[in-house]
């Protein structure tokens, strides 16, 4: 499955619970929308970490990372990529 549906996935499921017919797009506004907060993002950050063995930094944890499900899948690509060429 793909990093950008796997993330899509995860925020209807565990922090939108399934929705309530709401579709998630590659371009929602998560933070805007109020649909992640912080303890959404903390949450969501465990579960990236987990599944694909990458920590993500502090440097990172800026708003702009996780606006959307997009933005987010851009930043996990970038840190499996690094990770895979170390």
């Amino acid at each position: 499955m793909d990093v950008l549906a796997v993330i899509k996935k995860f925020i209807k499921k565990e922090i939108m619970f399934d929705g309530h017919g709401f579709e998630v797009s590659d371009d929602t506004p998560l933070i805007e929308k109020n649909i992640i907060d912080s303890l959404g993002i903390m949450k969501l950050l465990m579960f990236i970490e987990k599944k694909y063995s990458i920590n993500i930094g502090d440097e990172e944890l800026i708003p702009e990372n996780f606006e959307t499900p997009n933005s987010i899948a851009n930043l996990l690509r970038k840190k499996i990529d690094t990770a895979v060429v170390k």
